[in-house]
């Protein structure tokens, strides 16, 4: 019972892991998108776009449990939280005093992505 016990938290666990990046629940209005700089460069509000983007970042796969892209990012992408993101490579990670897991856009991806912040 203990080891089948484990295994579905084991699964659980990698579903989350697998999923992509976890966005705050509830409508999100807006995406703020800010350079390397930290100045605005655009905001994103159409629903139709902001959904997409949403999407996007949802659907990101896992390329590293723990690192930081402080340093290395491009964009800051706020959805309420705040990410950072890197165009040349297209990961994306939480920004956090501590490490966080790192994602990547896939490339066939990555340019309609961009274009959402111009």
């Amino acid at each position: 019972m203990r080891v089948l016990l484990n295994v579905v938290l084991y699964l659980f666990a990698a579903l989350l892991v697998l999923g992509g990046p976890r966005l705050q629940d509830g409508p999100i209005e807006s995406i703020e998108v800010r350079n390397h700089d930290i100045q605005v460069i655009c905001v994103v509000r159409k629903p139709d776009e902001v959904e997409r983007m949403i999407q996007i970042i949802r659907g990101a796969k896992l390329i590293k449990e723990e690192s930081s892209l402080l340093g290395r990012f491009t964009h800051t992408i706020n959805i309420p939280d705040r990410w950072l993101y890197d165009e040349l490579s297209g990961e994306i990670a939480r920004l956090s005093k501590t490490h966080q897991p790192i994602y990547r856009i896939s490339d066939a991806q990555k340019r309609e992505f961009e274009s959402f912040l111009r």
